[in-house]
């Protein structure tokens, strides 16, 4: 019998002999097995947690993206094979995994742990936005009012006036809906 090591990395072997055929079906399954037997390296983490996500298993996408939040501590000193850029893109998959699951506070943190990363993010803000805005809190109106002020602005001073006048109808539609006396006040 081989060592569960040795187990791991022939289930990983096996996972990406899949994927290279375009074969789905297995290959995630293959990943966890590999994890549960040995824990992988960083690479072999994100790619079963981005397989995870693709494949709609948000619990392990979320098990597995969500704690490299933790590395935007330093986002100058990422270890291999990630770059500011790919953390925040696996950061957004893990916020839209919590999303989808219902987390809603874990999905907030994680998405402002990407705009700490990279602001310019345009998906995890529109997740972020999106969250604010359903939350219906005066507080989270008062920073989705900010972000989309901010966001229109610089779309202007770009030149795309397509959206910065949809991030102002926006905000005004913000403004003026039902938060607005709280805004107001």
């Amino acid at each position: 019998i081989l060592p569960e090591v040795e187990r791991a990395r022939l289930r990983r072997r096996q996972a990406a002999a899949r994927q290279e055929l375009g074969l789905v079906d297995g290959t995630l399954a293959a990943l966890k097995e590999a994890e549960q037997l040995s824990p992988g390296t960083l690479a072999e983490k994100l790619w079963l947690g981005e397989t995870a996500f693709a494949q709609g298993d948000f619990a392990t996408a979320l098990l597995h993206l969500a704690p490299l939040s933790s590395l935007t501590a330093d986002p100058d000193a990422l270890p291999e094979p990630l770059t500011q850029a790919r953390l925040a893109d696996v950061l957004d998959q893990a916020g839209q995994a919590a999303q989808a699951l219902g987390k809603l506070d874990e999905a907030r943190t994680l998405w402002q742990a990407v705009l700490t990363v990279a602001g310019d993010h345009a998906a995890a803000t529109n997740h972020y936005l999106d969250l604010l805005l359903a939350a219906g809190q005066s507080a989270d109106a008062e920073e989705a009012l900010a972000m989309l002020s901010g966001r229109a602005s610089q779309a202007a001073a770009a030149g795309d006036v397509q959206a910065a006048r949809r991030d102002y109808r926006r905000a005004a539609a913000l403004a003026a809906g039902p938060i607005a006396d709280s805004l107001r006040a």
